[in-house]
């Protein structure tokens, strides 16, 4: 069972079968320069860790906690997501996506979460 501020909910496998893993979006911007044939790169950093899980949320109260939390911007701790005991502090949610099941009270549902720095 993971957690993100007050809210709980179980991390389920991907399409194809694996535990998520944490991605990196390069800051890389690339713009052509007009009649040069090249290109101007500007390099921005290595971009924010981010995370993106199938969720399977339990109850309408843990749902409503993770729409709330949704594009805050106030960081919080994510709580197990791999069932390892681990937390990642510094986390914030920047996508929800999900549906209620029918046959369940549960909400099958896609999150992505991005780590920020905090000063």
């Amino acid at each position: 069972m993971a957690t993100f501020g007050t809210a709980s909910f179980d991390v389920l496998l991907d399409n194809d079968g694996r535990l998520p893993a944490w991605q990196r979006d390069p800051g890389v911007v690339i713009e052509p320069v007009p009649y040069a044939n090249a290109d101007h790169v500007q390099f921005r950093g290595r971009g924010s860790p981010r995370l993106r899980l199938h969720i399977a949320v339990e109850t309408d109260w843990d749902w409503s906690i993770l729409q709330s939390y949704l594009g805050d911007g106030v960081p919080k701790t994510l709580g197990d997501p791999f069932g390892l005991g681990e937390s990642h502090a510094n986390m914030c949610l920047v996508a929800l996506s999900g549906a209620r099941l029918a046959w369940t009270e549960d909400w099958d549902a896609d999150a992505e979460f991005i780590q920020v720095s905090v000063s």
